[in-house]
């Protein structure tokens, strides 16, 4: 059985026009209008960040057996811990650095995993990179190290745009390092002439927020943050 560990980056998108609607990405995924979004993230910075106390907590010796992991969830203002031993939630909230954020941590759930396994060719094949004032001749942009063909020597890549059925030419430079275990990773080298890379997530198909300008990044290391992408076919979601 293959694990799949994928490192990703935590995009904060920025949005300049604020309508009452439900247009943005964020939006949609929460189930908000537009309006909202801004407080949804700064709801979901703030609960990653007392997560970050809570998870090496919960991995402590005298916690580990009885709990089973914590899920932030920003449109409700709450972390979810999973537990087999409800006795001991009362003895994680006394502890002095969850006690100021006891509030956030009400909701208790009994410890019930899923497993889900995707060893599909079909998985995503997303590319992103977040540098500043970046010289576009000395780029190196990171991907999944699946999308490395061995049956090929050359893995060259080339600039596909959305919704186009002509083949494409405009090149982006061979794939220079790639592996897939313990992470699913790679490195394309940036040497196309033609190309030139940009800080947006792009949303071509969408009538508004056509471009999401990357603000910010954080490693995904809680449960329950939200994580976009965007793909040629699957286009831009959430």
């Amino acid at each position: 059985m293959k694990i799949y560990v994928l490192i990703v980056l935590l995009s904060l998108l920025q949005s300049n026009s604020i309508y009452a609607a439900q247009k943005h990405p964020l939006a949609k995924l929460w189930d908000v209008e537009d309006s909202e979004v801004p407080k949804l993230l700064e709801r979901e910075k703030n609960l990653i960040a007392i997560d970050k106390i809570l998870r090496p907590i919960l991995e402590q010796d005298n916690f580990i057996s009885s709990f089973g992991g914590s899920v932030i969830y920003p449109k409700e203002d709450i972390i979810t811990v999973h537990t087999v031993d409800f006795s001991k939630l009362d003895d994680l909230k006394a502890l002095p650095q969850i006690n100021p954020y006891k509030e956030f941590i009400e909701a208790t759930k009994p410890y019930n995993p899923k497993i889900i396994y995707e060893n599909s060719a079909l998985a995503s094949q997303n590319v992103t990179q977040l540098r500043r004032d970046v010289n576009s001749r000395n780029l190196n942009i990171k991907l999944l190290g699946h999308c490395y063909n061995e049956r090929i020597t050359k893995n060259e890549f080339l600039y596909a745009p959305w919704r186009s059925d002509s083949p494409p030419k405009l090149l982006i430079g061979p794939m220079v390092f790639h592996m897939t275990v313990p992470y699913d990773f790679g490195v394309i080298n940036f040497v196309g002439k033609d190309v030139v890379p940009t800080f947006y997530v792009r949303n071509d198909v969408a009538a508004e927020y056509r471009e999401l300008i990357i603000t910010d990044s954080a490693p995904v290391s809680s449960a329950g943050a939200h994580i976009c992408k965007s793909g040629r076919t699957t286009y831009f979601t959430c």
